[in-house]
């Protein structure tokens, strides 16, 4: 199974893009951490990138990630899975992904990312127990 897990988008000044969602959209802080190197880069195939996120929601349920970054990005779209190796197979030949999937450090989640034919960066996302 497959469902839409979050939207992502790239700013120049977290603190600054977290003042305008949270006050004027009435979101609110859910998450917020960074990602260490070796992680950035495995997840989007660039060595040296360092990544800052925060994620908001609003009254719904529905989640942005905002992430601020040191090397040109681009934002994506996220789905969460239930079985990571079998969409690995099935899209491997239909995508450009940046890596094989991995466990994440900072959740123990599986993850990926990936480009479409138009270069729009997918995420794919197993939740699992971390271990």
């Amino acid at each position: 199974m497959v469902t839409y897990r979050h939207s992502c988008i790239v700013v120049n000044d977290l603190k600054k893009a977290v003042k305008l969602y949270s006050k004027n959209f009435e979101m609110k802080v859910i998450n917020e951490d960074y990602l260490l190197p070796s992680h950035s880069a495995n997840l989007t195939g660039k060595s040296g990138m360092s990544l800052k996120y925060v994620k908001l929601e609003d009254c719904k349920g529905n989640i942005i990630e905002l992430i601020e970054a040191n090397h040109k990005i681009n934002g994506h779209l996220s789905f969460t899975v239930t079985d990571m190796k079998s969409m690995y197979r099935k899209l491997k030949n239909k995508l450009t992904f940046y890596s094989e999937p991995f466990k994440a450090p900072d959740s123990g989640f599986k993850v990926c990312w990936a480009e479409d034919e138009d270069g729009n960066i997918i995420e794919l996302v197993e939740p699992t127990t971390k271990k």
